[in-house]
C-alpha cells in the first residue's frame, strides 16, 4: 500500500497517547485497615476481571480511533497494486532540447540544467521492472541517448557527456525518430507519454512552423502529449553577429576593415560596452545604446604590420546567454605579393604596354608586390606555385601547352589578369578564355575614337579609391584615343566600359570572371602613351592597376569564420587546436561544434553561433497540439477512484470506533454508578 502524504506516518506514534492516559488515570487503593475489609476484598475479586476487561476495550477503541485519524490523513492508495493487476505498462518518451538558447540564465541555473530536473522527476517515477523509457536529445542532428529502462534514462541524464550544445535543434528529426520510439517500444494498450522539454522559441515553434509541424505524427495516434517550458523568454540578452575582415589576407603594411552588428533582442533598451582586440589586445571600444529589438553596426579600419597568422576577436558585455557575447575571425598577413609579368617583349625599355606595367610595379624590395619578367614559354609549374598572380601582358603569341597550365593556376585559387593592349591577338588568347569559362571571346579590332571611362561597379573592390567623387576624374577623364573592343559573351561581371562622347557607343573596359577557386580580370585599359594618357596620370592609373591586383589575389585555404553548423573540408593532414588549448583529432570533413577561435596548421578559424539562437522570445505552449487529453484525464481520474474505496472504509471504520467506544463508555459509567 502506498500513501500520498506518506510523511503524515510519522505522527503513528501519537496512539501511545490514550496508553499513557489510561496508565496515568489508574484507581490507587490505599489499604486501610478496619473489621469489614474481608467484605471488600471478595467483592473486588468478583468484579476485578470484568473491569479490566472493559477498560483494555476502551483502550483499544480509542487507540485504534487515533491510528485510523493518521492512516486517513495520510491517504492510502492502492495505485501501484491496481498497476500490477489492471493497467499496462507505462512508456515514457522525452525529448531534451540541447540547442544554444537552452544556455539561457533562468535564476540561478541555465535553462538546461533545469529540463535536466526535469527529466530526472519523470524517470524516478517509473516502475524499472515493467515501465519503459526513451529519452532522445533535439540537437543539430537528433539522436537516442537511451531506449529501454528508466534507469538507463537515467544514467543517460546525469552523464557528463551530456551538455548543451551550441548549434539549433533539428525538431522534426527529433519528432520523427520519437515517433519510431513509440512504435518499437509501446505494447499494446500501453500507456504512452511523450514530454517535450524545451525554451520554445517562438521563431522554431511558431504556428505552421516546422517544428509545430513535426507534431502532426501524432495526430493519429493515442499518445498523451506534455509539453514543459523552462525558458524565461524575457531574459536579458544582447548579440554579436556577422563579424568579418576585408580582405581576409593582406600584406604588410595593408588596411584591413573589421566589420560586426550588435543586436538587441530584448523589449527594453540595453547598454553594451564593445572591445575590438587583436590577438588579444584591445584596439578600440564602443558604449552602444540599443534601443529595444533594434541593432547597430560597428566598423573599425586598422593596419597590420606583423606577417602571420591574426585573431581578430569583438566581445560584449555579457549577458543573459553568454554564447552571442563574442565572435572571432581570423586574418593573414603576407610579407608580399609574388607576380609574375609575361610579355613577348624581352627589350623593357620602349615604353610599351609591358614596360608600363612594370615601372608601375617595380617599386623596390619594400613595394607589397614583386614583379617576376617571364616569357609565355618560360612559364612552368615550379614558377606559377611561388605566385600569387600572374600577368598576360598584351601577348600576341601563347604556346597550346601553356594553356592547360594557367587553367590550373586559376582554378586552384591563383589571380589572372589579361591585359589587352596594341600586340594582343584573338588567336593567341581566345583558347585560353574560352577554357576559362567564357562561351565567347573575340578581340575585333582596334577603334579609333575619343572615349572616356565609365564605372559600371562602383563597389568593386578595384575602384575603391574613386568611390570619392573628387578622385574619380582621375579615371573617367582621362581620354583614350584608341583601344582594343571586346566581344564576349558568357558570366562575367563588367567593371568598367569605353563610352564615346559622341555617340551611345560603349564597349567592355574591365571586367572579372570565376573560374574554381580563381579569378580572371580581364583589362582593355592599356597604359599606352600612343592610345590614351594614363602613363601620364600616375596616381590615378597605379591606384586602379595595384586594388585591381590586389582584388584577384587568391584567398587563404582555411575560411577565416564559419557557423557551427558548417562542415570544413580539410583534404590533408593538419594539427587543429580547440578554442580550450585541446589538440583535436583530423578528419577530411569536421564539424567545430564549440564558439571560439581555433587553430589549425597555424592559421586562426572563428567559430560563430547561428543568429537564430539569440532570440528567446518563446511561445504559449498552450497553443499547441496536444492529440490525447482526453486519455489524460482518463487516467488521472482512474487512479482517484482507485484511492476511493480505501479512503472511504478508513472513514467507516473510524466513526464505528467512535460510535462503539461512546456505548461502551456509557453503559460502564452507568453500570458502576448504579
Amino acid at each position: 500500500m502506498n500513501f500520498i502524504f506518506g510523511s503524515l506516518l510519522w505522527l503513528l506514534p501519537l496512539a501511545a497517547v490514550p496508553i499513557i492516559i489510561h496508565l496515568l488515570q489508574r484507581q490507587r487503593y490505599v489499604q486501610v485497615k478496619f473489621a469489614a475489609t474481608d467484605f471488600l476484598r471478595k467483592a473486588i475479586q468478583r468484579v476485578r476481571r470484568r473491569v479490566l476487561l472493559q477498560d483494555l476495550l476502551l483502550l483499544l477503541l480509542r487507540t485504534l480511533a487515533v491510528i485510523l485519524v493518521i492512516l486517513a490523513l495520510a491517504r492510502p492508495s492502492a495505485h501501484s497494486q491496481l498497476l500490477d493487476a489492471a493497467r499496462a505498462p507505462q512508456l515514457e518518451v522525452v525529448i531534451l532540447d540541447t540547442s544554444m538558447s537552452m544556455q539561457q540564465f533562468v535564476g540561478d541555473s541555465n535553462a538546461f540544467s533545469a529540463a535536466q530536473d526535469i527529466a530526472k522527476n519523470i524517470f524516478s517515477n517509473l516502475d524499472d521492472s515493467r515501465d519503459r523509457a526513451a529519452l532522445i536529445m533535439a540537437s543539430r542532428h537528433a539522436q537516442i541517448l537511451s531506449q529501454g529502462s528508466s534507469r538507463q534514462a537515467l544514467r543517460s541524464l546525469t552523464a557528463k557527456s551530456l551538455a548543451c550544445g551550441n548549434a539549433n535543434a533539428n525538431w522534426l528529426d527529433a519528432v520523427q525518430i520519437a515517433e519510431d520510439v513509440i512504435g518499437e517500444l509501446a505494447l499494446e494498450n500501453s500507456e504512452v507519454r511523450l514530454t517535450i522539454i524545451s525554451d520554445f522559441q517562438d521563431n522554431e515553434w511558431f504556428d505552421g512552423g516546422e517544428a509545430a509541424a513535426a507534431m502532426q505524427l501524432f495526430s493519429d495516434s493515442n499518445v498523451v502529449i506534455d509539453y514543459q517550458t523552462v525558458g524565461a523568454g524575457q531574459t536579458s540578452n544582447v548579440a554579436v553577429h556577422h563579424s568579418t575582415v576585408t580582405p581576409q589576407a593582406v600584406v604588410k603594411g595593408g588596411e584591413v576593415v573589421f566589420s560586426c552588428e550588435v543586436r538587441n533582442y530584448t523589449s527594453r533598451p540595453q547598454q553594451r560596452l564593445l572591445q575590438l582586440s587583436l590577438d588579444g589586445k584591445i584596439i578600440a571600444e564602443k558604449e552602444f545604446e540599443l534601443k529595444a529589438r533594434s541593432s547597430e553596426s560597428f566598423e573599425q579600419m586598422f593596419s597590420l604590420n606583423e606577417v602571420g597568422s591574426r585573431k581578430v576577436e569583438v566581445a560584449i558585455t555579457a549577458d543573459g546567454l553568454h554564447a552571442d557575447d563574442q565572435q572571432s575571425v581570423g586574418l593573414e598577413v603576407v610579407a608580399e605579393w609574388t607576380t609574375i609579368l609575361c610579355s613577348n617583349n624581352s627589350d623593357f625599355g620602349n615604353a610599351d604596354v609591358s614596360s608600363n606595367f612594370l615601372s608601375y610595379l617595380n617599386l623596390g624590395d619594400q613595394a607589397p608586390l614583386r614583379p617576376i619578367v617571364l616569357g609565355p614559354h618560360q612559364l612552368s609549374t615550379s614558377a606559377l606555385n611561388e605566385a600569387q598572380l600572374l600577368i598576360l601582358s598584351d601577348l600576341s603569341s601563347l604556346p597550346n601547352s601553356k594553356i592547360k597550365l594557367i587553367e590550373s593556376f586559376v582554378a586552384a585559387g591563383g589571380g589572372l589578369l589579361v591585359v589587352v593592349g596594341p600586340q594582343s591577338s584573338t588567336p593567341a588568347l581566345q583558347p585560353l578564355m574560352l577554357q576559362l569559362g567564357l562561351k565567347q571571346f573575340e578581340i575585333a579590332g582596334a577603334q579609333q575614337r575619343d572615349a572616356l571611362l565609365t564605372i559600371d561597379h562602383t563597389e568593386h573592390p578595384a575602384l575603391k579609391l574613386f568611390s570619392d567623387p573628387q578622385w574619380q576624374a582621375l579615371l573617367t577623364e582621362v581620354p583614350h584615343r584608341i583601344f582594343q573592343q571586346l566581344d564576349v559573351d558568357g558570366e562575367h561581371q563588367l567593371i568598367l566600359s569605353f563610352s564615346a562622347t559622341d555617340n551611345d557607343y560603349k564597349s567592355a573596359a574591365l571586367l572579372q570572371l570565376h573560374h574554381g577557386k580563381g579569378k580572371v580580370a580581364v583589362s582593355a585599359v592599356a597604359p599606352y602613351a600612343r592610345w590614351n594618357r594614363m602613363p601620364e596620370v600616375p596616381g590615378g592609373t597605379m591606384a586602379l592597376i595595384y586594388d585591381l591586383l590586389f582584388s584577384l589575389v587568391p584567398q587563404p585555404a582555411l575560411p577565416s569564420k564559419l557557423n557551427v553548423t558548417e562542415r570544413l573540408d580539410l583534404p590533408h593532414a593538419v594539427t587543429i587546436t580547440s578554442p580550450a588549448g585541446k589538440s583535436l583529432r583530423h578528419s577530411s570533413q569536421l564539424t567545430l561544434g564549440v564558439l571560439g577561435a581555433y587553430t589549425i596548421d597555424g592559421h586562426s578559424v572563428g567559430v560563430h553561433s547561428l543568429d537564430s539562437e539569440s532570440d528567446l522570445r518563446s511561445i504559449d505552449v498552450s497553443n499547441l497540439p496536444s492529440y490525447s487529453d482526453t486519455q489524460a484525464a482518463a487516467v488521472a481520474n482512474t487512479q482517484q477512484q482507485s484511492n476511493a474505496p480505501l479512503a472511504a472504509t478508513l472513514l467507516y471504520v473510524l466513526l464505528a470506533c467512535l460510535v462503539c467506544e461512546s456505548l461502551l463508555s456509557f453503559a460502564i459509567d452507568k453500570r458502576r454508578t448504579a
